[in-house]
C-alpha cells in the first residue's frame, strides 16, 4: 500500500474502539503517525497495542483523557505540542442514559459531542499548515435534521431525551463543519464531514427504553466499524479529495444537509456561543 500520509501526524478521538480505533487503524496503514485519545484505561491501552501492530515501525501515541471536562481538552492540546498536525479527526462522542451535567456545569451530551472538539479544534489551529484535513464524523442528516439546534437552549434544559440531544449534536457538528470550512478558505487547510452509517459500536449502550432495547436488538446485525470508518478515513487520506472543503460525505458521496445547518447566521450565533461556553477565541 502507498504511504500516503507517510510521516504525517494524525490525531483522532474517540478511538479506543471502535470506529475511532478502525479509522486509526486505516491511518496507520497508510503510513501515518498517529496519535489517539480516549478516556484512560485498558481499553485505550489495548486499542494502542492493536494499532501498533498494523504495520512495523507504526508510530503510535496515546493521550488519556477525559474530552467531557475543558481542562482536560487543554491538556490534550498542550500534550500535542507545537509540531504540525496534518489531520485531525474529530470523532468522540457520547450518548448518555439521562441528562447529566460535568463538572464544568454543561450538559454532557453537548460538552462531549460539541463543544470538547470546537475547543480542541480552536486550541489546534496554529500547528494547522495548508495540506492540515479536519474531519468531523457526524451522523446521518436525514436522521439528524429532525432536531435543529435550539440556540436559546443549548444545553437541552427543557424536554431532554438522550436521543434527541444527541441529534441536535450532530446537527452543531455540520454546522461546526461549515462554519469552520469559511474561516480557513484560502489556505488550503480542508474540512469536511462524514457520516460513519449506522454501525455496531458501544455507542448508545447506555440508553434506556424502547430506543436502547432496539440498538440492542440491532447491533448483532449492523456493519462493523470498519465499515464505518471507510468514508471518514478515506477524507483524512485520499488524493481524491485533495482540496475539496466543506462538505458532508455519505459513503464517499457528497450529500446536502438540512437547511437550518446550512443557515450562516445560525452557523455564527452557534460559533459565537460555544466561544463563550469554552472561553476560546480565534
Amino acid at each position: 500500500m502507498s504511504p500516503a500520509l507517510g510521516g504525517r501526524r494524525c490525531v483522532v478521538t474517540g478511538a479506543s474502539g471502535g470506529i475511532g480505533e478502525a479509522i486509526a487503524h486505516t491511518l496507520v496503514e497508510h503510513g501515518a503517525d498517529v496519535v489517539v485519545t480516549a478516556r484512560e484505561g485498558p481499553r485505550l491501552a489495548a486499542a494502542v497495542d492493536r494499532l501498533r501492530d498494523v504495520r512495523r515501525g507504526a508510530k503510535v501515541q496515546a493521550i488519556g483523557a477525559d474530552l467531557a471536562l475543558q481542562a482536560e481538552v487543554r491538556r490534550v492540546a498542550a500534550t500535542l505540542g507545537t509540531d504540525p498536525v496534518d489531520v485531525l479527526v474529530l470523532n468522540a462522542a457520547v450518548i448518555p442514559a439521562a441528562r447529566v451535567e460535568t463538572r464544568d456545569g454543561l450538559e454532557q451530551t453537548l460538552a462531549v459531542d460539541h463543544l470538547a472538539p470546537f475547543l480542541l479544534t480552536q486550541l489546534l489551529r496554529p500547528r494547522f499548515t495548508p495540506r492540515t484535513r479536519v474531519v468531523v464524523v457526524g451522523a446521518d442528516p436525514g436522521w439528524s435534521s429532525r432536531e435543529p439546534v435550539d440556540l436559546d437552549d443549548l444545553a437541552f434544559s427543557e424536554g431532554f431525551s438522550p436521543a434527541r440531544a444527541y441529534m441536535r449534536t450532530k446537527n452543531m457538528n455540520a454546522m461546526f463543519t461549515y462554519a469552520l470550512a469559511r474561516r480557513l478558505s484560502g489556505t488550503g487547510i480542508t474540512v469536511n464531514a462524514a457520516h460513519p452509517g449506522v454501525i455496531a459500536t458501544s455507542l448508545g449502550r447506555r440508553m434506556h427504553g424502547l430506543v436502547g432495547l432496539a440498538l440492542a436488538a440491532a447491533r448483532p446485525f449492523l456493519p462493523s466499524p470498519t465499515r464505518g470508518a471507510d468514508t471518514p478515513a478515506w477524507l483524512a487520506w485520499s488524493p481524491e479529495v485533495a482540496g475539496v472543503s466543506d462538505h458532508f460525505f455519505v459513503k464517499r458521496r457528497r450529500r446536502a444537509t438540512a437547511a437550518h445547518t446550512l443557515d450562516v447566521e445560525r452557523q455564527d450565533a452557534l460559533w459565537s456561543a460555544s466561544e463563550a461556553l469554552t472561553g476560546s477565541y480565534a
